[in-house]
Order: C-alpha cells, then structure tokens, then sequence
C-alpha cells in the first residue's frame, strides 16, 4: 500500500499554489494594471498639489514586484493551507 504522505501533500499543494498564483499575476497584470493607471491618472487629473514629497515605491516598482510578491505568497499559503480551514463555514 503506497500512503503519500503529509509532506509530500503540503508540498504537492504549494506547489499547485504557486502555478495558480503564477497564472493569476498574469491575470492581474494584463487586465487590471491598466485599470488602475487609468484611475492614477484620474485621480491625478483632479488632485491638488500639496507637496507631498516624493514616491517612496515607484508605481513600476508596486505593478511589477509587488503585485508579483502578494499574488505569488497568497497563493503558496492557500496551496499549503488544509482543506479544513480553508471550507470552514
């Protein structure tokens, strides 16, 4: 009798994880980056100046490494969660 075991499962689901998370930063960058650009450049266009300094992240630097750093965490955590936790009504 072959028994896969927890270790095995926990990295089979991360795994899984970070391929659905990978697929959602696709996702994420090629249909909602320009949405939000769209809504800077609104909100800039009917925005005052009052010398706030300057940016301490880059918008290239939140679009590309931060979107990447949240989409690929969240989804190695929801892999490697049990399916216990994660149907709890």
């Amino acid at each position: 009798m072959n028994s896969i075991s927890v270790r095995a499962l926990l990295v089979r689901g991360m795994l899984a994880g970070l391929i659905a998370g990978a697929l959602a930063l696709v996702v994420a960058y090629f249909l909602g980056e320009s949405q939000v650009d769209a809504a800077i450049a609104l909100e800039e266009a009917h925005s005052h100046d009052h010398g706030g300094g300057e940016e301490v992240v880059s918008r290239t630097m939140q679009a590309t490494g931060g979107l990447a750093t949240g989409v690929l965490v969240f989804g190695v955590a929801v892999g490697g969660s049990p399916p216990r936790v994660l149907l709890r009504p």
